[in-house]
Order: C-alpha cells, then sequence, then structure tokens
C-alpha cells in the first residue's frame, strides 16, 4: 500500500509539474522510473564503458584517458564502498572554481523519491588533501549543504590514448585533457585507481 502510494505522488508530481526543482548550486528534476547511474552517464558522456560503476575505471585503462583534473564531458569514478557498493559515476558539465565543478547525474539518494531524481547540474567540491579529486562532496538540495565525503578514482575523459588500437594498448598515455577540456602534455603522470580505497561510515545525507 506504502509504494502503491509513493507511486501515485510521483505519477501526479511528473504530470502536473515534472516535479523541477533548483537553487544556487543545483538543478534537476524527478522521473517516474529510475534510471540507474552507468546507462546515464554513458549516455551523457558517449563513453562506451559498461558494468558497475566503480569497474569503470579500470576497464577505461588504454581505451580511454584518465586523470585527476575535471573536463567537460568527463566521468567522474565514485569508489567502492560500504555505502556505495557499487559506485557511482558523474559527468562534468563545467568548472567552477580549482576545487568546484558542476556534474550531471541520476540514482543518487536513499530513498524512493530521491532516486528518481535527475540533477542537470550540481555542485561537487574537493576535499581532497591532495588537491587531486580523490574526496568529493556533493551538495545536498533539501539540507542546502555540502554532504559527507566520498571517495573517487578520478575522471575519465573521452579521449583515445595516442597508440590507442596498436599492438600495446595500454601503454603510456601521453597526453591528458586540461580544465577547460583542451588537450595538454602530461606533466604529472596519470593517476592510477588505488588499489586499498578505506571504507567510509555510513551516512544518511548523501
Amino acid at each position: 500500500m506504502r509504494f502503491k502510494a509513493l507511486t501515485l505522488v510521483a505519477s501526479a508530481c511528473v504530470l502536473l509539474s515534472g516535479c523541477a526543482f533548483s537553487d544556487a548550486n543545483s538543478d534537476g528534476y524527478m522521473k517516474l522510473k529510475r534510471e540507474e547511474c552507468v546507462p546515464y552517464a554513458r549516455r551523457v558522456s558517449d563513453i562506451q564503458l559498461y558494468g558497475d560503476a566503480h569497474t569503470w575505471w579500470n576497464k577505461a585503462q588504454g581505451v580511454y584517458m584518465r586523470g585527476n583534473v575535471p573536463a567537460p564531458g568527463a566521468v567522474l569514478v565514485l569508489a567502492k564502498t560500504s555505502r556505495l557498493p557499487r559506485g557511482h559515476l558523474a559527468v562534468v558539465v563545467d568548472t567552477i572554481a580549482p576545487r568546484e565543478i558542476r556534474v550531471t547525474h541520476t540514482n543518487w539518494g536513499d530513498d524512493f523519491m530521491s532516486r528518481r531524481l535527475t540533477y542537470e547540474r550540481v555542485t561537487i567540491e574537493d576535499v581532497s588533501a591532495a588537491n587531486d579529486w580523490t574526496s568529493i562532496r556533493f551538495w545536498n538540495h533539501d539540507h542546502k549543504a555540502f554532504g559527507f565525503p566520498y571517495k573517487a578514482y578520478g575522471f575519465i575523459y573521452n579521449h583515445r590514448p595516442l597508440g590507442y588500437g596498436a599492438m600495446n594498448p595500454s601503454g603510456p598515455q601521453t597526453m591528458t585533457v586540461d580544465m577547460f577540456g583542451n588537450m595538454a602534455p602530461i606533466v604529472h603522470p596519470i593517476v592510477e585507481a588505488p588499489r586499498n580505497i578505506p571504507q567510509v561510515p555510513p551516512n544518511t545525507n548523501p
């Protein structure tokens, strides 16, 4: 009965107003049917990877370029943790500041309604000690504040590495993407997926 009531509420919301929401750091809308973050990120970014969100990082090696600098169209890959057992994906929309970006994503929340929200634009801040986007916080529209820190591997860019398709497609990658989305020589090696991601304690606010 409770599920039916929630479904009716969601249906009415979609039909009457689309349940659009907006504030200084986020805007989006609600859909009646929940969409997983993986197919949404694949469609928006056109990065053709498959499988659970956290597996994209290793699957991108030698196929797409990776790094720790945000760029429009890049996919941010969140790590597998006790709170995110399958990880999560978000696509960069634009950069605001060296430690703030806007992303689009979906299926983010902890209940029936919030997981049906599609964020067309929401702010993320980098809170990592090394300023490398390995620890990030999402803006929480309901609480009007940044939420709990999440571990991230880095960004996957929709660019093939030099030598892709050759005998050794997983060889050295000699180019990267700067924060403005431009191709540039690598100054530091591309960050690799940490072997041991520390588990984060549960939190009720995404």
